[in-house]
């Protein structure tokens, strides 16, 4: 059975829920190897291919970096699984990473909860109950636990960073909070992409889209588990 976690944010600014698996076929999913008219017309061969060895009672097996690669019956089912139910839904968007690993993202309960079932999934993520609709209402905000003590998650961009950035944020570190590797990434000039730090309010949330708005890819508002009802009720106003 997988891991059931709880999330407080959309993913990719869109999606409710989110399944992430491990399997060999998983690369078959990849949006690169599938056409961008028939996303699946790629999987949709490979698990062709399989069946038709598997008649002919031969070993599964599959091409991944010009390596043939073994498939066993469990991989075989939780790829064919997946396939299917991806055929009958339209929400989807799907992340393959290292071939093997694979995130799919959808806000149809659904496919979700088909997911779960016989696809192999290691963790399946679902907001808490009854914050569904805020989410939806309220793109880029993350709900946390407790009142936060910084109101915006800065995300960054995958293209380099001004260096001089790094001393900004060192110099205020009592308006903005960044992990150790995040701020060397930025000190070299290194690859920043899915790093993120914290900024304490607007007001310094302004000052950071003047130095590096061109390297930002998103921002989330930090909103407190105990507010969403202010929220809400303000929103009907």
């Amino acid at each position: 059975m997988p891991k059931h976690v709880k999330s407080r944010k959309l993913h990719y600014g869109k999606y409710l829920y989110k399944a992430t698996f491990f399997n060999i076929l998983c690369y078959a999913f990849s949006s690169y190897r599938n056409s961008s008219k028939d996303r699946l017309s790629f999987a949709r061969s490979v698990i062709e291919r399989l069946e038709e060895q598997q008649a002919s009672h031969r070993k599964m097996s599959v091409e991944v970096w010009r390596a043939q690669k073994l498939v066993s019956t469990s991989e075989f089912t939780e790829g064919s699984n997946i396939l299917s139910l991806l055929e009958s839904h339209d929400d989807w968007r799907v992340r393959v990473e290292m071939n093997r690993y694979m995130t799919i993202y959808t806000s149809d309960e659904t496919l979700i909860d088909g997911l779960a079932q016989g696809c192999g999934a290691r963790e399946i993520h679902k907001p808490e109950e009854g914050i569904e609709n805020f989410l939806l209402l309220n793109i880029d905000t993350a709900v946390v636990n407790k009142p936060p003590e910084y109101d915006y998650r800065v995300y960054l961009k995958g293209n380099r960073v001004d260096p001089s950035f790094a001393n900004w944020l060192e110099a205020n570190a009592d308006k903005s909070r960044i992990g150790k590797q995040s701020l060397n990434n930025i000190k070299h000039g290194w690859i920043s992409s899915g790093n993120y730090f914290y900024i304490k309010n607007d007001k310094v949330l302004t000052m950071v889209r003047m130095i590096i708005g061109h390297n930002i890819r998103r921002v989330e508002k930090m909103i407190y588990k105990g507010d969403i009802d202010k929220y809400m009720h303000a929103s009907d106003e």
